[in-house]
């Protein structure tokens, strides 16, 4: 798959938040429209998740009142996933820190 920026597009993504693993094309977009608050999972003062039917000339996403989306979203956390998640494959590293404090990973 090709983006808008001529790269690659991977065929899964690797949420940085909650760690699910996700086809490129289930990625959410997040509302730009004041009027399109109450995410489903982020409660009633958050932008709209959702997955878009009509795009503009560049290839981004337009939400429901036609704004242009510029940001990605997880489909099972909807948080924000950053754009290159979905053509650079990621490099998680351990990180240095306190005890409990989150750098080791169960299995």
């Amino acid at each position: 798959m090709s983006s808008p920026t001529g790269l690659s597009l991977r065929n899964f993504v690797t949420c940085p938040h909650c760690w699910s693993e996700f086809p490129v094309d289930q990625v959410l977009w997040v509302s730009e429209s004041s009027e399109s608050l109450g995410d489903i999972r982020l409660g009633e003062t958050a932008q709209q998740r959702f997955l878009p039917t009509r795009f503009d000339a560049k290839g981004l996403a337009l939400d429901p009142a036609g704004f242009v989306c510029n940001k990605l979203a997880c489909p099972s956390c909807h948080l924000v996933v950053p754009r290159p998640f979905l053509e650079i494959p990621p490099y998680f590293v351990s990180i240095v820190g306190a005890p409990a404090s989150g750098k080791s990973y169960p299995e």
